[in-house]
């Protein structure tokens, strides 16, 4: 009985105490739970600007990321400018009173849980429908404005950007970037938020790492191969532009966006004329492609394509197709969009290049480009690394072995050996001869505007003696196809190359491969005299009138002979 009495005590005390601790707990739930004061409360948004990662991480949800546990890739941005402004109230799509988007009240956040921010657009609407035609009117506070440091941390007047902000609904807007990097949609942020691993907080510290694509751009030029003289149909030069296909980050994590516009444009040089344009898509290895792209599908050209107007620029815009493609590719990492551009060099009369020239007389044709993306500032090529072809105007003079000057040579200029030694006109590069003009320009042979021999492809060679690139340069043939009245022709094509103060022979082996570089200038051209100079024996009317009249007294001296025998012979009768 005194069992059952005690159990009955035990049963009773324990329920008893169960009961005040879930009073107390009860209680002490209801002590804590958060609240956001109607006035005077603030909340700071802290914003971390980053590169966009090869892989895209999880996405964010207000709370601080460890910088170790960042995306590997995600890189501060410095010099992006956002701007944050309030959203205080909103006149539905359809009229009628404003709504409060006071965030201290349930009737606020029940408010903007009703809209929908079209990021892309910037623009708010109806979230029951999200139609194009349900845009509302938002009421905004004046913005707070900061920019990125070195560390992707807006700055304001010396301090972080963002802090001590008025709760509410906010829309950050980026406002300004540098060159090269893609303008991000804007994006709507609450402040407060309630904490996800403390479902009974509130974060009045926000944090965001918004991702931009960073776009580079490259430039090449191929001008190997053949020689080339200004003007000429073979005097093509080929720049290839690449460019990044843009790594937008999408609405949901691990997918990519497409870009809103995407322009490629090129300066072209007014001594270059565009004859082709061509665009794709390719690997990261710059070369192997990954996806065609059509015009005026895809991309569209401001000029037509060939110009028929020297200096016009090639821009390349792309489409709303275009942009999607590129939306697709920036899931492959590494991807690049190519822009091959073959042009002419242009050249005036005898193949000479148009100023402006150097001292020397070279024509350092240099060309550049930019890309722009989403309509953020354009990236343009460092002045440095413009790539270049280099040409050079060239003449010498025609003259005896007396320095006199010669006019009525002929002169053509060849690619190879092989082709100096055919003759054939057909191969020539050019052809030229020494005019009798005046004193001061007979003689004077002008070759134009030959590509110069160490610098191709845009890399310069070194002309030094015993060096490994002589055999790189490029080698021209000179060959003499008609001589001056009175003097002989060359008798052999002669090898030279083009560098940055002149003309110069130059050595070379069995390939035509220059091995040395014979002397400091190649300025004139000397012929010999018909027969070196010396003088042939007489075969003309004067040995002829002297044979006969030898002939004559020969005669005359046979007939006084034989006339005295006869007078001689008739005396003795």
């Amino acid at each position: 009985m005194k069992i059952n009495k005690k159990r009955g005590l035990l049963a009773s005390v324990g329920a008893l105490v169960t009961a005040v601790a879930l009073a107390l707990g009860g209680a002490a739930t209801a002590q804590a739970a958060p609240t956001i004061p109607p006035t005077g409360s603030t909340a700071n948004l802290h914003i971390t600007k980053l590169s966009t990662p090869a892989t895209p991480g999880a996405a964010a949800d207000g709370r601080q990321v460890a910088t170790q546990d960042l995306p590997t890739g995600a890189v501060p941005i410095e010099g992006v400018t956002f701007s944050a402004k309030r959203a205080t109230s909103y006149t539905p799509s359809g009229g009628g009173a404003a709504v409060s988007l006071d965030l201290s009240t349930n009737a606020g956040w029940q408010a903007a849980g009703k809209l929908h921010f079209n990021a892309a657009a910037g623009t708010w609407h109806d979230a029951a429908t999200m139609l194009p035609a349900s845009v509302v009117t938002v009421a905004f506070d004046a913005a707070t404005t900061g920019t990125t440091n070195a560390l992707g941390v807006p700055m304001n007047g010396g301090s972080p950007a963002f802090q001590n902000l008025p709760i509410g609904l906010y829309q950050v807007n980026e406002t300004g970037a540098p060159g090269g990097v893609t303008p991000a949609v804007p994006f709507a942020v609450t402040l407060p938020m309630t904490n996800p691993s403390d479902l009974n907080a509130w974060m009045h510290d926000v944090y965001v790492y918004p991702k931009n694509a960073k776009t580079g751009i490259t430039k090449s030029v191929k001008d190997a191969g053949l020689k080339y003289q200004a003007g000429g149909a073979s005097a093509l030069v080929d720049w290839t532009i690449l460019t990044d296909v843009p790594r937008i980050p999408g609405a949901d994590a691990g997918t990519w966006a497409n870009p809103t516009s995407f322009v490629i444009s090129d300066d072209i040089e007014a001594r270059l004329m565009v004859k082709t344009v061509a665009v794709s898509i390719v690997d990261a290895d710059g070369t192997s492609n990954a996806q065609s792209l059509t015009s005026p599908n895809d991309y569209t050209l401001a000029t037509s394509v060939p110009s028929t107007v020297a200096g016009e620029d090639v821009i390349v815009t792309f489409t709303s197709a275009g942009l999607g493609k590129l939306g697709t590719n920036a899931a492959t990492t590494g991807r690049k969009v190519k822009v091959d551009i073959n042009t002419q060099v242009q050249a005036g009369v005898n193949g000479v290049i148009a100023a402006p020239l150097d001292a020397n007389g070279n024509a350092i044709i240099t060309n550049g480009a930019t890309v722009t993306t989403n309509g953020g500032q354009p990236l343009a090529i460092d002045e440095g690394a413009k790539p270049q072809t280099v040409w050079r105007n060239n003449s010498f003079v025609k003259k005896n072995q007396s320095a006199a000057n010669l006019a009525g040579a002929e002169f053509q200029v060849f690619a190879t050996k092989a082709y100096a030694e055919s003759g054939s006109a057909a191969n020539s590069l050019l052809i030229a001869q020494a005019p009798a003009t005046s004193a001061a320009t007979t003689g004077v042979v002008t070759l134009g505007g030959l590509i110069r021999s160490d610098v191709i492809d845009g890399a310069q060679l070194s002309t030094a003696a015993g060096h490994a690139d002589l055999v790189k340069l490029r080698v021209y043939w000179l060959t003499e196809t008609k001589a001056p009245v009175g003097y002989e022709l060359l008798a052999r094509p002669i090898p030279f190359v083009v560098l940055a103060d002149g003309l110069h022979q130059v050595d070379v082996n069995a390939a035509g491969e220059v091995t040395a570089i014979t002397q400091t200038a190649l300025t004139d051209i000397t012929n010999v005299k018909h027969n070196a100079g010396f003088t042939l024996p007489l075969t003309g009317g004067m040995g002829t009138a002297i044979l006969t009249i030898g002939g004559i007294a020969i005669l005359a001296i046979v007939l006084i002979v034989a006339r005295r025998r006869r007078d001689t012979e008739a005396n003795a009768e």
